[in-house]
Parts: C-alpha cells; sequence; structure tokens
C-alpha cells in the first residue's frame, strides 16, 4: 500500500501539479471549454510563485517517491469581498481518489483559510464533479444560485459558500 503525504507546494512540483489539473479537467469538461476553467489559468505552471504569500497557500499529495498525485489551496477571492476566500485548484489523479486524501486536504485548506483571517470560503465547481460536491457539502458548504467574484471560470455552473467562523 503507497503512503500519501501532504506537503506545501514548491517549485519542482510545478509541473507534475500542472499535469494531474489538465488530467483532471480533461476527464470532466469537453476541449472547447477547457480554457473556462483552471485550465486557461495563466499561473497554472508556476503555482508555486503565484501560491508564495501569507493569504495564499497551497499543498500537494506526494507519495515516499516524490510523484504529485494532487493538490488543492485558497487565495483571496478575485474581484470578491475582502474576508471571502476561494478554495482552488482540488484536483487528484484518479488513481487516489477515494482514500480520504479529498477530505483531509479540504480540512488543512479550511483551517489554514481561518488562521489567514478569512471569514468565508468560496468554491466553484462543475454539475459533473457530483463527488467534489458531496464532499464540500459533508463540511458545510451550501450552495448558492450565482457566482461570487471575477475568477474566469466561467464554465464553472455550481457554487458553493461556507461561513469558516
Amino acid at each position: 500500500m503507497t503512503t500519501y503525504q501532504i506537503r506545501p507546494l514548491e517549485p519542482r512540483h510545478d509541473q507534475a501539479l500542472a499535469r494531474v489539473i489538465r488530467q483532471t479537467i480533461s476527464e470532466f469538461v469537453e476541449p472547447c471549454n477547457q480554457q473556462y476553467t483552471s485550465m486557461g489559468d495563466a499561473q497554472l505552471d508556476s503555482l508555486s510563485a503565484f501560491y508564495n504569500s501569507p493569504q495564499r497557500k497551497f499543498w500537494v499529495i506526494e507519495d515516499a517517491k516524490g510523484t504529485v498525485w494532487g493538490g488543492g489551496g485558497f487565495a483571496p477571492l478575485e474581484e470578491g469581498p475582502l474576508d471571502m476566500c476561494e478554495l482552488q485548484k482540488m484536483y487528484f489523479d484518479p488513481t487516489i481518489r477515494g482514500q480520504g486524501l479529498g477530505k483531509a486536504m479540504l480540512q488543512l485548506c479550511l483551517k489554514e483559510a481561518r488562521a489567514a483571517g478569512f471569514k468565508r470560503c468560496y468554491i466553484e465547481t462543475l454539475a459533473t464533479m457530483r463527488t467534489a460536491q458531496a464532499l464540500y457539502t459533508s463540511h458545510g458548504f451550501v450552495p448558492i444560485s450565482n457566482p461570487i467574484g471575477g475568477t474566469g471560470h466561467t464554465h464553472c455552473d455550481r457554487f458553493f459558500i461556507k461561513d469558516l467562523s
């Protein structure tokens, strides 16, 4: 049985993490719409630089060999309320799904977002990502009808918010 660790994102993880994100989005989104998801983000290939600040944090799931299997993090919600962060780029290789790593990652992100001073957390996803939605709602996220902020992810069609206080 392989053991996995949650580690802070480092530059050495960037390429592998971008691969996992692209692979996962390709599972759920038609090629013509992928640019309207995280796959279209300018910083996708250099996430360690983007998340290198006290208000932005990101972690990866890594095995003992240093292979990256997924990750997740948070940052202030672009064009959103100052007290609100966004759960970002929480994607996992299919090989490790269903092992509780998403739950562990989500709990870490929420704890650290609270510690960073955020009062609310926003997440947007796709209707086809039912397992992700179940994870979010099981941790107190409430569905809302419209997007908040300016993420640029116009293909996302499910939106959730959670009070962190």
